[in-house]
């Protein structure tokens, strides 16, 4: 299947002003491919997940897990769902980091500009999707499972009636072993039934919680400046070495403006007014770049 991968030099302390694109209804074809930094030094992920919010421009919202591919480079990816790209618009996103249920650092929101499909015989219908819920309810499904175990258990159970002493031992025994399985109400812990179920309510509370006003908020507080497009800036250099390319533009609002690269290789730095420097992330690849500058009322 065509794959294609966005690669991004996320800092979680740095404002980030490139913007991905995207197609509207692609399916499993899109990913971001993420490097994370603090300072300038890769975030070791060893040991700890990672997530990523997005909130699309009808207002929906989908929450997934993502995958660390190079813990200590601080290298992970996400695919950019069916439904993430069920609506054409300015999709903001969000990357956290997770030390089993709890979060413990999360990046400045970053656009995905996703670009609207002219076809529209199999468009998908925009809802909201927490994908990083299903391994939550697989907590609940494995504790289904072990009541499905213990209920063979009692199957299993026979009393001979030429042993009845050592049939009334094994069942006395099989009944405490199912009696441990199940546990009491006030179990917390993962290995029984009770306990399997609390755990998967605390974490289904942790993560909806984690997501809901507080991120919510900070996403509307952030998009709320940006109103229709207001130009749009579009050229290509010359030959990109590693000391950049300085790009000329016509005079924008910088706080309204956002800098947009064809394909993963470069970056732009030190956006002003009128013009910026345009340099290759990858210290080995020295190519031509086409760039657009887009600016919002």
């Amino acid at each position: 299947m065509a794959q294609t991968y966005n690669r991004l030099l996320i800092d979680v302390n740095q404002k980030i002003n490139n913007i991905v694109t995207a197609k509207q209804n692609d399916t499993a074809s899109r990913f971001l491919d993420v490097s994370l930094y603090s300072n300038g030094v890769p975030i070791n992920l060893t040991g700890h997940g990672v997530k990523i919010f997005f909130k699309k421009s009808d207002s929906t919202e989908v929450f997934t897990e993502g995958e660390v591919t190079d813990a200590t480079a601080g290298r992970c990816q996400f695919e950019l769902t069916s439904q993430t790209l069920a609506v054409a618009g300015s999709l903001q996103a969000e990357i956290s980091i997770w030390n089993g249920t709890t979060q413990i650092l999360s990046t400045q929101i970053f656009t995905i500009a996703v670009l609207e499909m002219l076809r529209s015989d199999n468009a998908v219908e925009s809802t909201n999707e927490f994908g990083v819920l299903v391994t939550l309810f697989q907590n609940i499904q494995g504790s289904l499972d072990l009541m499905h175990e213990v209920l063979e258990g009692f199957d299993g159970l026979q009393v001979s009636t030429d042993a009845a002493k050592v049939s009334a031992e094994s069942a006395e025994t099989a009944v405490g072993a199912v009696s441990d399985k199940i546990g009491t109400s006030s179990d917390t812990a993962i290995g029984t039934v009770f306990g399997n179920i609390d755990v998967a309510k605390e974490n289904i509370k942790t993560n909806v919680n984690a997501h809901t006003t507080t991120k919510a908020n900070e996403i509307k507080t952030y998009v709320g400046g940006l109103s229709s497009i207001k130009s749009i800036q579009r050229g290509t250099t010359g030959l990109v070495s590693l000391t950049g390319v300085a790009v000329t533009i016509s005079a924008v609002n910088v706080s309204k403006s956002f800098v947009v690269i064809d394909g993963g290789v470069y970056l732009p730095y030190g956006l002003s007014s009128t013009g910026f420097t345009l340099k290759p992330s990858n210290p080995n690849v020295e190519s031509y770049a086409s760039w657009q500058v887009i600016e919002f009322n």
